[in-house]
């Protein structure tokens, strides 16, 4: 079985950007992200990657 995977650049980068990427998986539309570790957000995109234990971050 061939699996597809959509991943999201720039987690941390923003607030608003992180909002959009855990939006984003909640709602099933993708499956992974990177994080962008000298973001503004890095602090909030740890927090969220926590809650959010499903959601692939690399």
């Amino acid at each position: 079985m061939k699996n597809l995977v959509i991943n999201a650049d720039d987690f941390g980068f923003t607030s608003d950007v992180n909002a959009g990427i855990v939006h984003a998986h909640r709602e099933g539309v993708l499956t992974s992200t990177t994080l962008m570790a000298t973001g503004d957000a890095f602090d909030n995109a740890i927090r969220l990657a926590k809650e959010n234990p499903t959601h692939d971050v690399g």
